[in-house]
């Protein structure tokens, strides 16, 4: 029975041993294959038509501040815009003065905020009581726009441009000027923007 209980130990060591050395020699298991990271596509951003319609007031187009409306059409991404303006100043002053006209405004985008440059060709015509004339008027420069998004793709924007007028035109009644454009005019108001 001893010697049963011997072999039995020494079966056990040895048993022991082997796998002692068997799990020393086995290489290291390789690290489980992890499927490669892949990044998130930016999400598409076509363009789309953005309608809107607003007033504002006008400085430097006419004798006095002149009241006007402006409507707008898009072509808009997140990023940039194109767009095409109709813009009407009403009759401001004693020679009711009207300006009447369109621009192209190409936009960059931010945060809400639009950075535009603005290409004004407007017609302006004065009628008094001595006077009925009518200039062509072009100006450039910048624009900026504070875009405060509303529900059901609706938006709100404060805009204000400053354009350069390179070519002045005067308004002369009996030899007296009236009025000579100046060489930088101001526009400032509201409009309400439909994105489709």
């Amino acid at each position: 029975m001893l010697a049963i209980v011997r072999s039995a130990a020494i079966l056990g060591v040895a048993a022991a041993v082997v796998i002692s050395s068997v799990a020393r020699a086995a290489p290291p298991p390789e690290p489980s294959a992890t499927p490669p990271v892949v990044e998130d596509e930016v999400a598409a951003d076509p363009p789309h038509f953005v309608l809107g319609a607003g007033g504002h007031l006008a400085f430097g187009t006419a004798p006095v501040t002149a009241l006007g409306a402006h409507v707008s059409v898009e072509l808009a991404t997140r990023v940039w815009s194109l767009g095409l303006e109709g813009r009407y100043d009403l009759a401001a002053g004693k020679t009711a003065t009207t300006q009447a006209g369109g621009a192209f405004v190409p936009c960059l985008r931010a945060q809400g905020t639009w950075a535009c440059g603005v290409v004004l060709v407007s017609r302006a015509a004065s009628e008094g009581a001595e006077i009925s004339d009518a200039r062509l008027v072009v100006g450039f420069g910048p624009r900026f726009e504070l875009h405060l998004a509303l529900p059901h793709d609706i938006a709100l924007r404060f805009t204000g441009e400053l354009l350069v007028h390179p070519v002045a035109y005067a308004i002369v009644e009996n030899g007296h000027w009236l009025f000579k454009s100046p060489v930088l005019s101001m526009m400032l108001g509201p409009s309400l923007v439909h994105a489709f």
